[in-house]
């Protein structure tokens, strides 16, 4: 766990202490978290962030063949959340309010309870769905984490879609969607260059996506973020010179080497709740082409995103109209701005 910000941090100083286990192996927690803390700075909350700096041998379970067996006993979440608070409660003497994310962080809340005044817990996804449990294992685990997760002051999620499962669990939950920083202006995006450039921003972990960009790639410039499963089929096509490949630590990083693209690609077709490159393309007023399944899908459209089809003729339209789109992306992109995008949270953390 990284402990360096505690050597730099009086204790009157952070009024909320973050804890996240997958902060540095998971992009899109990180951005998250980062965003939620410029909302906090902002508004003149003063925060501390401490994330394990090396996998632990919880999330090596977590990661392993025994995760379906092991998260569906209550024995094991009362182990796992005694350890884990027992490093967290070393920190309540700088925060009385801690914010964790993950829902099997829900484990510790009991225990926390001995040392944190308000307990704020963000359920970014929900474990059996992105593990693909069996149906009887998904049950009981949903059993288990109910009971643990009911020991929170609060509970926040980043998907209007999850936050609804979660009441039909009997859970209450506040939607805090992940927002943006807008990167660029509309004046800018309208200036954007022919070729049509297209930005598949996300990683390439099925052979489904590597098709679709090597059909796009034969008409279109593709910009692909090299990494992921099936990112080295790529280093082998050399013969695709319309493919133009980077890799970069943080979205933030990316910013300069994309922003001429004119379109965003988004292809999943995993159980995802929520897509961090959806805010990604917004900020960079990219209009979004794609598709896929998940309740993602369903996500997109209650923020107001369309995700228009990735043939030939509807990408064609969308240029030939660009300005429209254009502007309609400039509309979300204001909605779903940094920080009044968390000011639930905001609300949450001062009641």
């Amino acid at each position: 766990m990284n402990q360096s910000l505690e050597r730099n941090i009086s204790e009157d100083q952070p009024k909320v202490f973050l804890y996240s286990p997958v902060y540095y192996t998971s992009p899109g927690t990180q951005m998250r978290i980062d965003l939620i803390r410029k909302s906090l700075n902002f508004y003149g909350i003063k925060n501390m962030l401490v994330y394990e700096e090396q996998e632990t041998s919880s999330q090596k379970i977590y990661h392993s063949f025994l995760t379906e067996n092991l998260l569906t006993k209550k024995t094991f979440w009362h182990l796992i959340g005694a350890l884990l608070a027992r490093k967290l409660c070393s920190f309540s003497k700088y925060s009385r309010t801690i914010l964790l994310f993950l829902d099997v962080c829900a484990s510790a809340l009991p225990y926390l309870r001995k040392c944190f005044d308000k307990i704020i817990l963000s359920v970014e996804d929900l474990t059996p769905r992105y593990k693909r449990f069996r149906k009887d294992a998904t049950k009981r685990y949903l059993e288990i984490f109910v009971h643990f997760a009911q020991y929170a002051d609060h509970i926040i999620t980043p998907a209007y879609t999850l936050t609804y499962e979660l009441r039909e669990l009997g859970l209450e939950a506040h939607t805090v969607p992940i927002g943006l920083e807008p990167y660029i202006s509309p004046e800018e995006a309208l200036r954007r260059n022919l070729p049509i450039k297209i930005l598949h921003a996300g990683q390439l972990s099925e052979l489904e996506q590597v098709k679709v960009i090597l059909n796009l790639a034969r008409k279109y410039i593709v910009f692909v973020h090299h990494h992921g499963k099936y990112s080295r089929i790529l280093d082998h096509l050399k013969v695709i010179q319309n493919i133009y490949k980077y890799r970069v630590k943080t979205p933030h990083d990316a910013v300069r080497l994309v922003k001429i693209a004119h379109l965003g690609l988004v292809l999943v077709n995993r159980p995802a709740y929520t897509l961090s490159r959806l805010y990604f393309h917004i900020a960079l007023l990219q209009p979004i082409i794609g598709g896929g399944v998940g309740p993602w899908i369903r996500e997109a459209k209650l923020l107001g995103i369309d995700i228009e089809h990735y043939n030939y003729e509807r990408i064609d339209q969308i240029i030939q109209n660009y300005e429209y789109y254009v502007r309609r992306m400039h509309h979300i992109q204001h909605k779903l701005m940094i920080p009044q995008v968390h000011i639930d949270l905001i609300s949450l953390i001062r009641r």
